[in-house]
Formats: C-alpha cells, sequence, structure tokens
C-alpha cells in the first residue's frame, strides 16, 4: 500500500496479512481496511494541525471488493468478513474514504507485492517517488554515469 498526498508518497506499507483468504477479493477488502485505518492516522495529524483534507481516494484493481461495497451488505458467501466490511463501509458512509477502482497496471502498490519487470518497476517506482526530474537510460543507472559527463 502506498499514501501520497498530492502526488508526494508519505507512506509505503508491505506486509503479509495475519490470516489466510479464501478468495483475492476477501484479501483486497483487508487491505481497503487497513488504507482505512491508516488513513484515519493521516486525517487526525493534519487535524491537529488545522488542515481538513478531503475525501481519501482509495485505489484498488478487485472490481468484485467495490462490487461488495456498492451492494450495501455482505452476502452470505461473504459472512465471515461482516467486521471488515461494515468498517470499510463506514469509513466510504462518513465521506472519509472514497474507494475507486484503478486497473491493475496503473496499481502502484505491486512495486511491492509482486515481481516486476523494468518497465513497470521503473513507472511506478517513479511515481511513488514523485520523480519528475530528467530520466536515465538503463546503462546510465547501472553505472551512475550520465552520457556526456
Amino acid at each position: 500500500m502506498v499514501i501520497t498526498i498530492r502526488g508526494s508518497t508519505i507512506d509505503c506499507i508491505s506486509k503479509r496479512q495475519g490470516s489466510v483468504s479464501n478468495s483475492t477479493a476477501a484479501s483486497e477488502l483487508k487491505a481497503m481496511l487497513v488504507a482505512v485505518h491508516k488513513t484515519t492516522v493521516v486525517r487526525t495529524l493534519f487535524a491537529e494541525i488545522g488542515v481538513t483534507l478531503d475525501p481519501v481516494r482509495v485505489l484498488t484493481d478487485s472490481q468484485v471488493a467495490l462490487d461488495m461495497l456498492k451492494r450495501g451488505h455482505p452476502s452470505t458467501a461473504t459472512k465471515h468478513l461482516a467486521q471488515v466490511y461494515y468498517e470499510v463501509k463506514e469509513a466510504e458512509t462518513n465521506g472519509m474514504c472514497v474507494f475507486t477502482h484503478t486497473p491493475g497496471v496503473d496499481n502502484i502498490s505491486d512495486i511491492a507485492t509482486k515481481p516486476l519487470t523494468r518497465v513497470p518497476f521503473t513507472k511506478h517506482r517513479d511515481n511513488m517517488l514523485n520523480d519528475l526530474g530528467p530520466k536515465l537510460t538503463y546503462a546510465e543507472t547501472l553505472t551512475g554515469v550520465q552520457a556526456g559527463e
């Protein structure tokens, strides 16, 4: 999970979940709950210095987890996730978070959860580090010497 404010990364978390999930939707819902908890801390910190934040946009590449939230209640197949579901739903209902879909290729958190080839790794790394400077070639990155030096 990567938390950014106005394009700048302020926190990055990657760890195993405490329990094994039977589906990717369950895993994503649990990750969304971690995002809710992290954003609560960030919102509280900013409130203490007098800054009010807009609802936090939480991106997920799981359409199934978003469909669960849109449904308005857990289904019989997801009853075991009721506590997680209702806590995430409460954050959405209270206007604290807005949950939206992002295509998997644009999911910046992939850098911390799976092996990536060089092109997506570089894209996500640069987004996470808010790297707007000149891009080095692969050879320049390996040698540490820029062309023309």
